[in-house]
């Protein structure tokens, strides 16, 4: 009797400490999805926040461009002007210079 009881003692024993184990291995595989769950998550928003920092980088690489070709616009208008004041000076200049030889064609003709 004792010995029997001795035994079914340490059966229940075995017995709880499997269910002991079975729960510490639920509890340990729920906290081990719930971590990988976690992980897959930041890598998501990770990725996600990689992209948004391309697409700003790309989106600064064209605006760095078109500042580049504006300038480049801006450049060559600026050289334009030039170009054009230069030659409405030349054209004033012979203009001038036709103006004052007509001038002193018609004085001479005039004294004539």
């Amino acid at each position: 009797g004792a010995l029997r009881s001795s035994l079914e003692e340490v059966q229940a024993a075995v017995e709880d400490a499997k269910a002991e184990t079975a729960r510490a291995v639920r509890s340990a595989e729920t906290d081990f999805e719930l971590e990988m769950e976690s992980v897959r998550r930041r890598a998501s928003d990770a990725e996600a926040k990689s992209a948004r920092h391309e697409a700003a980088r790309i989106d600064a690489e064209a605006c760095v461009a078109r500042q580049e070709a504006a300038w480049a616009e801006s450049e060559a208008a600026a050289k334009a002007s030039a170009r054009a004041a230069e030659d409405a000076r030349e054209e004033i200049e012979r203009l001038t210079s036709s103006l004052a030889k007509e001038t002193e064609r018609s004085s001479k003709f005039a004294w004539e």
